[in-house]
């Protein structure tokens, strides 16, 4: 399995978000990916409100989480599933699953792999040991919904900051479900030495290990991301979508990648 998160700053333009859907989409022949929405604008929403009503923490992080959902939601719009040869639009939404037994929530994401799924160690928070796919098993795009078990993680494993962004909440989750890599699509070419907005000389850096990562603030990245990162990372710009094949597929690429 193969975490995509995809940058809020890619769903500005409705062009960019078409192409680099129909790559993911056309991978996903040969590979699982879970996509793991940014917050984009609705993000950018939840930030001015905070500005101006001083918002307790705890409510302008579950309204950033909740600015996830909504680029989920419309990330999900762009993608396709066939059924009696026939194209349509569906949301292909890959949402964690919760059942009440007694007093417990058993909740899971639901994949193919049920090995995968890890035990969360939330207050109440168990793994569903029979994950129920709301989709066909067979599905190989799933677009994660982050509130549905965000909210059950106590403060100790994500404390709400606006330091802890959607890149750390993609690591946090690749770590859960041990994926094999995570892929942040940005909209610059990767991590810079200094910032190429500001300093037109800036060096692309081509691989860094995570204990460095920390030296470079936060590049394009949030600066809590190395707290979180347990794989193999990748930070590519998402504006150039065959650059995830070259990733996926073990080729060199233009981009940066995060080592652990």
């Amino acid at each position: 399995m193969i975490i995509i998160k995809i940058g809020g700053s890619l769903t500005k333009d409705k062009e960019v978000l078409e192409n680099l859907c129909r790559e993911i989409e056309n991978l996903s022949a040969d590979f699982d990916f879970v996509i793991i929405p940014g917050g984009g604008e609705f993000a950018d929403i939840v930030r001015i409100y905070d500005k101006k009503f001083n918002l307790a923490p705890g409510i302008s992080h579950k309204m950033a989480i909740l600015a996830m959902d909504q680029t989920g939601l419309l990330i999900s719009s762009f993608f396709y599933c066939s059924v009696n040869d026939k194209k349509y639009r569906d949301f292909r939404v890959y949402e964690e699953i919760s059942r009440r037994q007694s007093h417990k929530v058993y909740s899971g994401i639901s994949c193919r792999n049920s090995d995968i799924i890890s035990k969360f160690s939330a207050r109440k928070f168990y793994y569903y040991e029979k994950p129920m796919p709301i989709f066909n098993e067979q599905d190989k795009i799933k677009i994660l919904i982050p509130s549905r078990f965000l909210f059950d993680i106590p403060e100790t494993e994500i404390k709400p900051s606006w330091d802890i962004t959607s890149d750390s909440i993609a690591a946090y989750v690749a770590g859960k479900l041990r994926a094999e890599k995570l892929i942040i699509l940005t909209d610059v070419d990767g991590i810079y030495d200094s910032d190429p907005d500001k300093n037109r000389n800036a060096k692309l850096i081509k691989k860094i290990n995570i204990r460095e990562l920390v030296n470079f603030g936060e590049a394009c990245i949030d600066k809590k991301f190395h707290e979180f990162l347990k794989t193999d990372c990748a930070v590519i710009n998402g504006k150039f979508p065959e650059r995830i094949s070259d990733v996926v597929e073990g080729r060199e690429f233009i981009g940066t990648e995060i080592l652990v």
